[in-house]
């Protein structure tokens, strides 16, 4: 083959590779996801309410393909806890019957608990995957959509009143 030809065959993979890596790209972004600072292992507790602030900042909000709902009296609250297939979440106050889900650092939905509207204390949320020790997770809050099925997709996350999502971060022994 002649070196034209050559050249040829190199631009075009050259072109696919290009197109490749940024179809990757550009699906890792249309990802849904909230993302939250990582918290300090020394801190024993974290509250986050519609109306305090808690010290971990969330980085990213959900995708717009999740629906939101601002907080306002909604509340979750978790301490670090051993690692295993169960999450025991503190307390949960919700408005509306939905859901605390464990989220972990890869954006994965682990298992998810349905509440009726109130306040609920000793929370287990059974998981899917386990939870695995010096992990970071998260307890998000969501509401239902009224189908009485977790779908992290149709129910609405809970926010704060700066748009972070509301939860709580813990990590696991």
């Amino acid at each position: 083959m002649s070196e034209r030809i050559y050249q040829v065959v190199i631009g075009v993979l050259v072109l696919v590779v290009l197109v490749g890596g940024w179809m990757m790209i550009a699906g890792k972004r249309a990802k849904p996801s909230t993302t939250m600072a990582p918290v300090s292992t020394t801190e024993e507790k974290e509250e986050v309410s519609g109306e305090e602030k808690s010290d971990a900042k969330p980085s990213e909000a959900a995708s717009p393909a999740a629906p939101s709902k601002p907080a306002s009296g909604e509340a979750v609250k978790v301490v670090d806890q051993t690692a295993g297939k169960m999450v025991a979440v503190e307390s949960v106050t919700l408005k509306n019957r939905g859901w605390v889900a464990i989220e972990d650092d890869k954006e994965w939905i682990l298992g998810a608990a349905r509440l009726e509207a109130g306040t609920h204390e000793d929370v287990e949320v059974e998981l899917l995957r386990a939870t695995v020790k010096g992990g970071t997770y998260k307890a998000i809050l969501f509401v239902d959509d009224g189908d009485g099925k977790f779908d992290m997709h149709k129910d609405t996350v809970i926010k704060n009143s700066d748009g972070s999502t509301l939860s709580a971060a813990f990590i696991t022994k």
